[in-house]
């Protein structure tokens, strides 16, 4: 319950910081420089002025962004609403494998707060082991739900499905795009020699 209360508050926390930026840059701004300068005390950050320009570049890249999100507020209210909507299907996956593999319609709710959490525990592990952490992470979370199956499988299908399977179709998608900028970049210089 702790380390629940710690994880939600420090993530409600960058939100708020990011909420800040768009809001109000100028204490965004002051917020930024005085943790550069606390870096710079504590010698994290060896020399902080030697990173003035690029943070600054970086805060208009922002603030840029920042006005361009709010400029349309309808595009906020669909990204946000097919975002929560991708989020409860990814969540919802394992309560989708509970019915096929168990036959039981239960721990909805439960299974999708477990998700969430698992998320969260997996987005702070190292990239060298985030792979292996979210399948060890996972069978604390699983082994509650999948009784009579085995959880070796629950959590290969489950890793397929939520993780593997988006690297593939993601490889695909990206072959077809690189095929297709060629194809127009080809034409494009066939074009300029033309005239």
């Amino acid at each position: 319950n702790l380390f629940f209360t710690i994880g939600v508050t420090i993530n409600l926390g960058v939100i708020c910081f990011f909420g800040l930026f768009l809001l109000n840059k100028s204490a965004a701004r002051k917020v930024v420089d005085w943790g550069f300068k606390l870096l710079g005390k504590i010698r994290i950050l060896k020399n902080p002025d030697k990173y003035v320009k690029r943070k600054e570049t970086e805060l208009e890249s922002f603030i840029g962004g920042s006005k361009l999100f709010l400029s349309d507020r309808w595009v906020i209210v669909k990204a946000s609403f097919y975002q929560i909507l991708n989020l409860l299907f990814l969540y919802a996956i394992p309560w989708f494998m509970l019915i096929s593999m168990e036959g039981t319609r239960e721990y909805f709710i439960e299974i999708i707060t477990s998700q969430a959490v698992l998320r969260e525990i997996t987005a702070y592990i190292p990239s060298p082991g985030a792979a292996g952490g979210a399948e060890g992470i996972s069978y604390f979370f699983f082994r509650n739900f999948f009784v009579s199956s085995p959880i070796v499988s629950v959590i290969l299908i489950w890793r397929i499905f939520t993780y593997y399977l988006h690297i593939v179709f993601g490889g695909v998608c990206l072959v077809f795009i690189k095929s297709k900028d060629r194809k127009n970049t080809g034409e494009i210089l066939g074009n300029s020699k033309a005239a």
